[in-house]
């Protein structure tokens, strides 16, 4: 448990549903400018409130809610609506969307931001731990094998450079890795905002909405996201794990 006590805010239960709850509030403010429907002064601040200072209580009312409806992102959806005066705003909660929507933004925050705050951390860590070492042994020989066999000598400061470099490559594609999500609607076609609001170029502003979190939205989706952007970086955390090894 204390080895993975760092990813508790990413994680938990408690996290899904902060980021969740926080991806709600977002899109109904992002509906609210371009649907062009108002939100009370009363109700801002209720859900600025909400998104500043969500804890373990609210994820307990929203456990609550959810053992009567039996819907994980359901719960939070009708969490936020009870906390909100007007009816037209709490319908405009969730619109046209579906649950893998909030999960999947959810599932790609939460990823990326445990990378980014905590393993990446990690990693250089031991990244520069083994540049110290390499620099420290540089002067002392060792025997080389090629082939298993005892060959040409070498240092084995070097020897430690070449797990340096080779962490290094993967650290950079890690720093620089473009995460994903899909956002679309029941099957990926965000039929129900075009339905509702034909003029509106969906398309786009559901591309503005996910950028505002640094992420790409694929855009050609089913129900679900096709998981092809976790399974490279997955990837890419396993030959980390395999160069360590």
């Amino acid at each position: 448990k204390n080895k993975v006590v760092e990813l508790r805010d990413y994680f938990s239960e408690y996290a899904l549903n902060k980021y969740r709850l926080i991806i709600e509030i977002d899109y109904l403010f992002f509906l609210q400018q371009t649907c062009s429907f108002e939100i009370n002064e009363k109700d801002r601040l209720v859900l600025d409130n909400l998104k500043a200072n969500f804890n373990i209580s609210d994820c307990k009312e929203i456990k609550s809610i959810e053992s009567q409806c039996n819907h994980d992102v359901k719960s939070v959806e009708n969490f936020i609506k009870s906390r909100i005066d007007d009816k037209l705003c709490r319908e405009f909660i969730h619109f046209g969307l579906t649950s893998q929507d909030i999960n999947s933004v959810a599932y790609s925050l939460s990823i990326r931001d445990s990378i980014n705050t905590v393993l990446i951390n990690q990693i250089s860590n031991i990244i520069d731990r083994i540049k110290y070492l390499g620099d420290k042994w540089l002067d002392i020989p060792m025997l080389s094998r090629t082939h298993g066999q005892p060959a040409s000598p070498t240092f084995l400061g070097k020897e430690m450079m070449v797990f340096y470099e080779r962490l290094n490559n993967f650290l950079d594609k890690l720093q620089n890795y473009s995460y994903s999500t899909k956002f679309g609607g029941s099957v990926g076609n965000l039929n129900a905002h075009y339905i509702s609001y034909p003029d509106i170029d969906w398309m786009s502003r559901m591309d503005e909405f996910i950028n505002n979190y640094q992420l790409y939205r694929n855009k050609y989706t089913t129900q679900i996201d096709h998981y092809d952007n976790h399974s490279h970086l997955f990837e890419i955390l396993k030959r980390i794990n395999c160069i360590l090894v």
